[in-house]
């Protein structure tokens, strides 16, 4: 799905050691208690927001909770971390943190699919 794919490399750009001291900065938008947002993955105001707002409120709820507070770790310690989306009928979050950071796999339904 093009929209998953172009939302992943935004935020793995993000992540990565040229901007990981930047993104980093935005570590209290993924504090305990925050809530995922779009505009946190994809530039705000994009084609993207929308249908990645979309997706994430379709995310089960400790799904969303696992990815929150992943992000929070890897920014709060300015750890790189890498994204991948891959298709799936379930939802399903591998996650792995080897010495150069985190990885998390994320498989679930296309976007626009009920």
């Amino acid at each position: 799905m093009p929209m998953m794919a172009v939302a992943v490399r935004q935020l793995n750009r993000r992540f990565d050691i040229e901007n990981i001291d930047e993104f980093a900065k935005r570590a209290p938008d993924f504090a305990p208690g925050t809530t995922l947002r779009a505009d946190l993955f994809v530039q705000k105001g994009s084609d993207l927001e929308r249908p990645m707002q979309a997706y994430i409120d379709r995310l089960p709820g400790s799904f969303l909770e696992s990815l929150r507070s992943t992000i929070y770790y890897a920014l709060t310690n300015k750890k790189q971390a890498t994204f991948a989306w891959v298709p799936s009928y379930d939802f399903e979050l591998q996650m792995w943190e080897p010495a150069c950071g985190v990885t998390v796999l994320l498989k679930g339904r296309n976007p626009d699919e009920a």
